[in-house]
């Protein structure tokens, strides 16, 4: 992983991470409290030779009882051992259920068997514990070979097991651990995800990812970010009309341009009108808004939403029954208007009529901005892709991811869009624009 790309995705997300942090340990402190209280008994068996007539005989029979100590240790954790030791202290558990909780073990080169039993009382560890060893001693000369009709073998309980002094669990220090464990490695995951897929926060970024000029920045509006104008062109009026000029620069034919975003609340609509308001202090500009589901210029501007675009592609409506004219300079808006269905997509805005409805606003008007529903909430911004000159992508720099801009610039141009820009909106610190020259070209504008 990049160095420089980790240490910026810390940087992003040093809250969540901290958080993360924190709560780790006192999720596993509070998990290690809740769960129940175990204990282990531990009692222990050799398994020796059973028909020893000289030192002859006792060597052999150490060695042999060495060789098969771990088979007969299997047998611990069978039905022939576990059933019995349950009937004897009357428990209501089945071999199955039993197991789990009993291990056991040989040390290396010994015949001795240990047998270790967790249990949620002290009491009822040491109790199973030894009936378990109980019933494996006899089970050991059963299941012996004999010799001269006696058990070669045999096994004795040599270490009976006592109710525990203290618990194995929970300990609230290995939950911390665990937690903190468990929150590092979220933590890690985090940082390589956004590592691996940053967001678009600078010029260079957005250049690099998708081979668009930059045509400008916008900081951070507040939540007020659809209505960060005046109809008098005064808020933010000298940013966005440096976006018009870098636009005229980069694609000079561009008359009927259309504005997308990746997500609601990007900027979208806030950038539209904007550019519109700024272009309407120098020539005629129409600004026409098509999201049914969010009609949000009418309201922003207080226009009439009653008769809007939906009327023209139905054919209910004209073009000069709808237009209105805001401000005192050379803006005209055309409202979304209203429709009987709020789906995910207007399917009238692929239709001849809006092919009609688009040359006419041509001929009328020098600069034609249209705003469209964002891409994540509707296939608006496709059926339109074709129809106008150009189209300008609106990036939320805090939070769109670099795949997702290049993926929603490739499904622009694949629906026979051309993508002239990008302007980052909500940057911080506010990045300049490149001076313009009259020959600046198409790596200039991007800053690469």
């Amino acid at each position: 992983m990049d160095a420089r790309r980790f240490w910026h995705a810390v940087a992003h997300r040093w809250v969540f991470l901290a958080l993360l942090l924190v709560l780790g340990p006192v999720v596993g402190a509070v998990v290690a409290l809740e769960l129940p209280v175990h204990y282990r008994a531990t009692t222990a068996v050799l398994i020796s030779g059973d028909h020893i007539g000289s030192i002859d005989d006792l060597g052999t029979g150490s060695q042999l009882a060495v060789n098969v100590a771990p088979s007969f240790a299997a047998l611990v954790t069978s039905p022939a051992v576990l059933s019995p030791a349950i009937t004897t202290l009357g428990l209501n558990s089945s071999p199955d259920q039993l197991a789990p909780d009993i291990r056991v073990t040989v040390a290396l080169a010994s015949s001795t068997v240990t047998i270790s039993v967790t249990s949620t009382g002290r009491a009822g560890a040491a109790a199973l514990a030894n009936a378990v060893a109980d019933q494996f001693a006899l089970l050991v000369p059963k299941l012996s070979p004999t010799i001269e009709t006696a058990p070669a073998f045999k096994a004795t309980k040599i270490e009976a097991a006592y109710p525990p002094a203290s618990d194995t669990a929970p300990r609230v220090g290995g939950g911390i651990g665990i937690g903190l464990f468990a929150a590092l490695a979220l933590c890690w995951a985090v940082v390589a995800a956004y590592a691996s897929n940053p967001v678009v926060d600078r010029r260079e970024v957005a250049a690099r990812v998708t081979v668009v000029p930059v045509l400008g920045t916008l900081p951070a509006a507040g939540r007020r970010a659809t209505t960060g104008y005046r109809a008098d062109g005064g808020s933010e009026s000298e940013r966005d009309r440096s976006v018009l000029t870098t636009l005229a620069a980069v694609a000079p034919s561009v008359r009927c341009l259309m504005v997308a975003s990746v997500r609601a609340g990007d900027g979208g609509t806030r950038t539209a009108v904007n550019m519109a308001v700024s272009g309407a202090q120098s020539r005629n500009v129409l600004l026409v808004h098509t999201d049914l589901r969010e009609p949000t210029v009418d309201r922003v501007l207080e226009l009439d939403e009653s008769a809007g675009l939906q009327g023209i592609l139905a054919g209910t409506s004209t073009f000069a029954d709808v237009v209105q004219s805001v401000g005192n300079h050379g803006l005209h808006v055309i409202t979304a208007g209203v429709s009987s269905s709020r789906g995910a997509g207007n399917p009238l805005l692929a239709s001849a009529a809006m092919s009609r409805f688009l040359a006419t606003a041509r001929g009328r008007y020098d600069l034609v901005v249209i705003d469209t529903s964002a891409m994540s909430t509707s296939s608006d911004s496709l059926s339109l892709a074709a129809h106008v000159d150009g189209i300008v992508v609106v990036v939320d720099a805090r939070r769109t991811r670099q795949r997702t801009l290049m993926t929603t610039v490739r499904r622009l141009t694949l629906a026979g869009g051309s993508v002239v820009g990008i302007v980052l909106n909500r940057t911080s610190p506010p990045l300049q624009l490149p001076h313009l020259g009259p020959d600046a070209g198409l790596k200039r504008l991007a800053g690469v």
